[in-house]
């Protein structure tokens, strides 16, 4: 599971608020690996997934996709765009399994604006994604791959201590900026450490609180 500790929307509205946004919104269906919506397209949304999960991804001319986030379900996503006054929308979004994702037109959302509750939910879940943007980008000027792997892994595990994680090594590279190969040495260097347990597309992290130390320790060097 990913999870990268960012609050889930769904748990920080209250019963009547989250039944007064689902009233605004339509709810759409889609199956393992359909585009819910392609980086340009008009018309952006406030999204709030239901069932399954949402990847995003940025498409390069190349062919070549650069993995973002994955959504979980309880979490949202689209309201970038939409604060920001962008009438295009900014990432790809592919279905992970069978998904169902509730949808809020941007017309509409004014709406949701006017309840200084939903107003307080969405700004909690923007900083939180704010500041992990600002531990990625410091981690990228001060430390090696493998603290700033380290500090991945365990967002991406959030509360699950113990939990296994949905791993593919290119979207990790990518959320990095590292090279799979630079990628395959961080990975190592835990592995031997006894820090990581891999699999086929997975990998455990026998005691999380050991990691964050190791991790703590080398990011003060």
């Amino acid at each position: 599971m990913i999870n990268f500790d960012i609050p889930f929307l769904d748990k920080l509205l209250t019963q009547t608020d989250l039944e007064f946004l689902r009233g605004l919104a339509v709810r759409r269906s889609f199956s393992d690996g359909e585009m819910i919506q392609d980086r340009g397209d008009a018309d952006p949304v406030l999204a709030l997934v239901v069932r399954g999960k949402v990847k995003l991804v940025t498409p390069l001319a190349d062919g070549r996709e650069i993995f973002t986030t994955v959504i979980n379900p309880g979490q949202n996503y689209g309201d970038i765009a939409l604060m920001t006054g962008q009438v295009k929308r900014v990432h790809r979004a592919i279905a992970v399994g069978d998904t169902e994702v509730d949808i809020v037109a941007g017309a509409t959302v004014g709406a949701l604006l006017d309840r200084p509750s939903i107003v307080t939910a969405l700004y909690k879940v923007a900083s939180a994604r704010l500041g992990l943007l600002m531990a990625l980008l410091d981690d990228m000027r001060a430390h090696p791959p493998e603290v700033r792997l380290a500090r991945v892994l365990l967002l991406m595990q959030g509360n699950e201590r113990g939990g296994r994680i949905d791993f593919g090594q290119e979207d990790v590279a990518n959320l990095l900026g590292v090279s799979t190969v630079t990628l395959a040495k961080a990975l190592k260097m835990l592995k031997k450490e006894g820090l990581i347990a891999t699999g086929y597309r997975q990998i455990s992290i026998p005691d999380g609180t050991r990691l964050m130390h190791w991790m703590e320790q080398r990011a003060t060097l």
